[in-house]
């Protein structure tokens, strides 16, 4: 991702990723669900929020903030799966992206007895909502 570039997460949790990202995109924004993420995310990222690099939201991927410019990268770790009507909030975010941007999303299927035929069984669905939901 260029220095330029427009990123957002959905589902930040502590602000790990936000931290990278951060370091490589010239704006990056958030949105997680929960209020208590969201402050510790800002804790972690504090310097980034000030330097105005970095914009933390709390809010749902159903109610999107406004961003501003289009964006270069969208990223959601282990969240998709709780959409109500991912196929819909795809849609939705696909009209946030640049004509070049791009979606990744990752999951790591945690429920008990989880193993690779479970994860790629997860990412054949994920890649079914990415191929089939062109916007």
């Amino acid at each position: 991702m260029s220095s330029c570039g427009q990123a957002l997460e959905i589902g930040f949790g502590p602000g790990l990723a936000i931290a990278e990202l951060a370091g490589l995109a010239g704006r990056v924004h958030g949105i997680d669900h929960s209020a208590a993420m969201v402050r510790r995310a800002t804790r972690r990222n504090s310097r980034a929020i000030r330097d105005g690099r970095v914009r933390l939201v709390h809010a749902s991927v159903d109610r999107l903030p406004e961003f501003g410019e289009q964006l270069d990268v969208i990223m959601a770790v282990n969240s998709a799966k709780f959409w109500a009507e991912p196929a819909a909030r795809l849609r939705d975010l696909r009209r946030l992206l640049r004509p070049s941007g791009r979606i990744a999303l990752a999951i790591q299927p945690r429920c008990p007895g989880a193993d690779g035929a479970t994860t790629a069984q997860a990412a054949r669905e994920h890649h079914d909502l990415l191929a089939v939901n062109p916007g």
